[in-house]
């Protein structure tokens, strides 16, 4: 697959090591092809990176202004056991797949999560998926965490691959997610910050940071009933977490989310609305639309997944239409 990533260099991410650099930018975006550590040093390695155009070394510094580029030329041996796991399928055709990917399904194989993954399932939906994507990611052009229900798209082959990857990094896909919140934010609202990894805590990120990468979040409040609201957002940029933590430290954690809630308030709720909130297992969350071109026809596809069963159910009870 050819398949180049551009990472500009700004003042805030100058002297920091090349490969370190990387790395954390990678994690920070949902909206690159999901790349391993281990493939990356491999890459830096085989002179597929490159720094102003000259290929670099994994411990050069950055500076200010500098232009890194990355090259996916060679698909990493994949080593991923196909099983039949049932697909929630939105649209398919030769070129790409898009899936409601369920609550609780991992995207991609890892330390823990070796079976049960949506790349095992589509490795015996679509076998022909291994040649593609330089990971055990195949096809994944942009990711859902785990706990998160809805839209997710995948590549056939190389083509579209390199296309939509394209697409997601230029900020060209229109992105709608559905969450539901504790409190009650302004009708509509921007949240525009830094975005970091957590000082303390690398499992987590902020954006109470002094430096990091801008983050944008712009929503809509659908609905409001007894300490709860329901809100459409539109993403600005693709930030890991960056939903959960925006809402979160803007005093309106997300439903359901172990990570982020330490603006919680259980108190202000009544004790049934809790027991339902209890229920969820997961932070209620969907990526509910998706809006883009077709990577090789051209034409505008705009998709929508059903609101889970889950928050359906809570929005019910709390007597909010979905």
């Amino acid at each position: 697959m050819s398949l180049e990533l551009r990472f500009d260099v700004s003042d805030e991410d100058a002297g920091g090591r090349l490969d370190r650099s990387l790395v954390e930018w990678l994690e920070q975006n949902e909206d690159v092809p999901p790349i391993s550590r281990a493939y990356l040093q491999r890459l830096i390695r085989d002179g597929a990176v490159f720094l102003n155009s000259k290929k670099a070394s994994k411990s050069k510094t950055l500076r200010g202004g500098d232009v890194v580029t990355i090259e996916f030329t060679e698909p990493e041996k994949l080593e991923v056991v196909a099983e039949d796991i049932p697909l929630n399928v939105v649209f398919e055709d030769s070129d790409i797949i898009v899936l409601n990917k369920a609550a609780g399904m991992v995207v991609h194989p890892a330390p823990g999560h070796a079976r049960g993954t949506l790349v095992n399932a589509l490795m015996h939906h679509c076998p022909d998926l291994g040649d593609i994507g330089g990971t055990v990611r195949p096809g994944i052009v942009h990711r859902l965490d785990k706990g998160t229900t809805g839209l997710i798209v995948v590549c056939k082959h190389a083509q579209s691959m390199e296309r939509m990857s394209r697409a997601f990094f230029n900020r060209e896909i229109k992105k709608t997610y559905r969450a539901l919140v504790q409190g009650s934010p302004q009708v509509t609202g921007v949240f525009e910050t830094l975005f970091g990894r957590h000082p303390s805590d690398r499992l987590k990120f902020t954006s109470k940071c002094s430096q990091g990468k801008s983050a944008t979040t712009r929503y809509r409040r659908l609905a409001n009933s007894r300490g709860i609201s329901d809100v459409e957002i539109d993403l600005g940029t693709g930030r890991t977490h960056q939903i959960r933590v925006h809402f979160s430290e803007n005093g309106f954690p997300l439903l359901g989310d172990p990570l982020y809630r330490s603006h919680w308030q259980p108190q202000r709720l009544d004790e049934s609305i809790r027991e339902q909130i209890h229920l969820l297992e997961r932070p209620a969350l969907h990526a509910w639309k998706l809006e883009f071109r077709h990577p090789c026809t051209e034409d505008l596809l705009k998709l929508e997944a059903p609101m889970p069963d889950d928050m359906k159910s809570l929005l019910g009870h709390l007597m909010v239409q979905p």
